[in-house]
């Protein structure tokens, strides 16, 4: 039930610390169903941690079928989180060389 409800609030964008908090349990107690890494990914991208939301998405890619992959958009998740931490990266090196004195 936990995880149903994690992945729930995860597509309506609400609430994410409980979903995660929900899906996490469900992982960890062995639940099989293979989207729950999808459903995980999601939760960390909503949280800006996309080095995790990558990991996860990349472990869903890797289990799941072709149809379930196109239908989630999985590979533009992973896109999206790829840029993300490449701005974030390009960010904090431009703010470091702001804060050094010349």
């Amino acid at each position: 039930a936990g995880y149903k409800y994690g992945a729930c609030v995860i597509m309506l964008n609400q609430q994410n610390d409980d979903a995660l908090k929900y899906l996490l349990i469900a992982e960890k107690s062995g639940k099989s169903d293979k989207e729950i890494a999808y459903f995980i990914g999601r939760a960390y991208e909503n949280k800006k941690d996309y080095s995790k939301a990558s990991e996860y998405y990349e472990r869903f890619l890797a289990a799941a079928d072709k149809e379930q992959i196109k239908k989630l958009k999985v590979k533009k998740h992973i896109k999206n989180c790829k840029k993300m931490q490449e701005w974030w990266l390009s960010e904090k090196t431009l703010f470091q060389h702001k804060k050094s004195p010349i």
